[in-house]
């Protein structure tokens, strides 16, 4: 038997602000009502939730997942939390289509929630972890140097120039331009 189809029926999302009073808890939950609220279904509809979201460090929570699972309306219901640092936006839709297209649910909820500004004193601080203590920390590397060294390797094998980059910057700020929770909704230009 095949995969079945899989169709997005409903969605929310919270505006990108600062939050000092709103836990990620809530925050899930602001988003997942105004999910069920676009599609006219309450959480008795719901028969599993998906739910991505940063390692326990970045929120301050051990075990966030857990933590947050009934704000993202897992409550006794399955529940699947999955993170992979930078992809985990994407990765968790991809979790919520697999649990639809494999048969074992028809209506999965997909959450996404990172709340840093509150716990932690800066999710750079996390990834200085990840260097070698000798002859990398010193140097005091974040996550700009990574992605950096790794655009830079990309560009040099493929050619890519600068302005390739940068028009894709400019796609995105165009697309967000007015989107009410965008995070910078500005136009750029090349």
């Amino acid at each position: 038997m095949g995969m079945r189809k899989v169709a997005v029926i409903g969605a929310g999302m919270t505006k990108f602000v600062r939050r000092a009073l709103e836990t990620p808890k809530e925050l899930s939950w602001e988003a997942a009502k105004m999910a069920l609220d676009s599609c006219e279904l309450t959480m008795d509809d719901i028969e599993a939730v998906c739910f991505g979201t940063a390692p326990d460090a970045f929120d301050g929570v051990h075990m966030n997942g857990e933590y947050a699972s009934d704000g993202s309306g897992a409550w006794r219901k399955p529940f699947m939390r999955s993170y992979v640092g930078g992809g985990t936006g994407v990765f968790n839709p991809i979790q919520g289509w697999y649990h639809v297209a494999s048969g074992m649910f028809d209506v999965v909820m997909v959450v996404a929630e990172e709340k840093m500004s509150s716990y932690y004193p800066h999710a750079q601080a996390a990834f200085v972890t990840i260097f070698d203590h000798t002859t990398e920390r010193a140097l005091k590397p974040n996550l700009l140097w990574i992605f950096a060294l790794e655009m830079n390797r990309y560009m040099t094998a493929y050619g890519i120039k600068k302005e390739d980059i940068a028009r894709v910057s400019v796609q995105h700020k165009r697309n967000a331009a007015n989107h009410p929770c965008a995070r910078s909704a500005r136009q750029i230009s090349l």
